[in-house]
């Protein structure tokens, strides 16, 4: 299968940012990932 991937490369954190799948788009900035992190463990 690695045969196969020949132009591949690893994405950065901005890079998938501007991966957009659908028209609703979420900027992941370290304060929101904090934000969220901070939510989950509060519910807990």
């Amino acid at each position: 299968m690695e045969t196969n991937l020949t132009s591949a490369k690893e994405l950065s954190a901005m890079d998938l940012n501007n991966i957009k799948l659908d028209i609703k788009h979420t900027v992941l900035t370290p304060q929101y990932l904090e934000n969220l992190i901070r939510d989950k463990d509060s519910e807990a």
